[in-house]
């Protein structure tokens, strides 16, 4: 009986640790590459999203200004969000992979409108 719950307990915490994983979503390098792996992906599966990035009023980059609150129809993806950064190299390289995702989703945003 004892080692039978002791199995549950360990196959039901690697469960949930698999999840948590997985659910870390965030991109590992923030690199380009990976922006645009990242966006074709959610593409063929039908998933719309923003990544947003900025301080204390984050907005949508990589949008012409026309198109911005299209976005906002959308959930939104923490691209680097918050006012307080200490590590500037990060902060640009979440700026350009929120760009690059951004702009290859907004074409397939309009075309399904």
């Amino acid at each position: 009986m004892f080692a039978r719950s002791i199995k549950v307990l360990v196959a039901f915490s690697s469960f949930i640790l698999l999840c948590t994983s997985q659910a870390s979503g965030h991109p590992k390098e923030w690199s380009e590459r990976e922006a645009i792996a990242e966006a074709q992906h959610d593409i063929r599966a039908h998933k719309i999203k923003f990544y947003w990035h900025g301080g204390y009023a984050s907005m949508p980059v990589g949008l012409p200004p026309k198109y911005a609150r299209i976005a906002d129809r959308y959930p939104h993806a923490d691209g680097g969000i918050g006012c307080i950064v200490s590590d500037q190299a990060l902060r640009e390289r979440q700026r350009k992979y929120s760009e690059t995702y951004n702009k290859l989703m907004l074409p397939y945003v309009l075309q399904k409108q």
